[in-house]
């Protein structure tokens, strides 16, 4: 228990009480999550999902997600995670289309974001790029697919 001074339980072992007794609202939102993907799991449609989380990194989101449409095919969904930025980057993907926009009213973390992000896809693949991984080739989803 390295780097640990009290007597919770890590994360991904916690139940719902430990949860809500150790002040962790993001794991409550996870097992919500987790739940409703299980029930929905069926309705998945056939497709790919990219996945990007934006915390703060608006330029260098703008420049990923312009190439990813480039160099994507149209069938393919971009979800952009934005983790509680506070550099304009919400108002800059309010007014960008063709996305699926995901705010999240805090910064819970890319982990979590990620988590979210895959839990609430509404496609049966998802690929997750960090904010400043530029697609650089076409071939780029096959090559990851």
């Amino acid at each position: 228990m390295l780097g640990r001074s009290d007597d919770r339980p890590r994360a991904w072992e916690a139940d719902v009480v430990d949860d809500l007794a150790f002040n962790r609202p993001w794991n409550l939102v996870i097992k919500l999550l987790r739940i409703v993907a299980l029930l929905r799991i069926r309705r998945l449609r056939s497709g790919v999902t990219v996945v990007i989380v934006n915390w703060n990194t608006r330029e260098v989101t703008r420049d990923v997600l312009q190439a990813v449409q480039v160099l994507t095919k149209a069938d393919v969904e971009v979800m952009i995670v934005d983790n509680g930025s506070t550099d304009g980057s919400r108002e800059w993907l309010g007014r960008e289309f063709g996305i699926r926009r995901v705010f999240l009213p805090a910064n819970a973390g890319h982990a979590i974001a990620l988590d979210i992000a895959t839990l609430i896809a509404r496609t049966d693949t998802v690929v997750t790029l960090d904010s400043d991984a530029i697609p650089l080739e076409e071939s780029w989803l096959d090559v990851v697919l």
